[in-house]
């Protein structure tokens, strides 16, 4: 049997699996992981739009991230076995979804009370990407993507819930942090 490794720098090991890795083992394939992600969409993004253009790229990534949000939420609720539809459900689930990796982000989380809360992202990469590309990109991603993304998520959860921007890219300047800050709500009443 294989011991608990903290990388897999010696030989190869036939047996290895994933529950030999040690949690720091674990965190930084997470993390690489959530990055491979994101660089996956990036790169299908990148061929879609040599081919057929800019805004036929940006209409198929936005059919592709509607999809994968409406079954996405379920298998992170169900594989760390997060019960209910409520916004703590929500916030606790996207904790882990790799489309929005709070291990490569910097996000802070706020349940304000059970039908309230609020994301705030001090530090989006994606976004320093677009702004380091210098095409604009961060305007249809941010102003019009991800809220989309953050209601697709929410809806495949509970569809009486919202999800908000407060504030948006594009930065005043290159200190202008939080780069976003999200509102989620449910009204109980709907």
């Amino acid at each position: 049997m294989t011991e608990e490794v903290k990388d897999y720098s010696g030989p190869f090991d036939p047996d290895m699996k994933l529950e030999n890795l040690s949690k720091e083992a674990l965190m930084n394939l997470v993390r690489e992981c959530s990055r491979l992600y994101l660089v996956l969409d990036g790169h299908w993004n990148t061929h879609v739009q040599a081919k057929y253009g800019w805004q036929e790229a940006f209409d198929f990534d936005m059919k592709v991230w509607e999809t994968m949000q409406a079954y996405e939420p379920g298998r992170i609720a169900k594989a760390l076995n997060i019960q209910g539809d409520d916004v703590s459900a929500y916030l606790k689930i996207l904790q882990f979804m790799p489309a929005f990796p709070s291990s490569i982000y910097d996000i802070r989380w706020e349940l304000i009370d059970e039908n309230h809360g609020r994301i705030t992202v001090d530090r989006c990469t994606s976004l320093e990407y677009f702004e380091r590309e210098g095409k604009g990109g961060e305007e249809p991603i941010c102003q019009i993507m991800e809220p989309c993304a953050f209601q697709w998520t929410v809806s495949a959860i509970n569809p009486k819930m919202k999800v908000v921007p407060t504030k948006l890219p594009p930065r005043k300047n290159k200190d202008d942090v939080p780069h976003c800050v999200w509102e989620v709500s449910l009204d109980p009443g709907d």
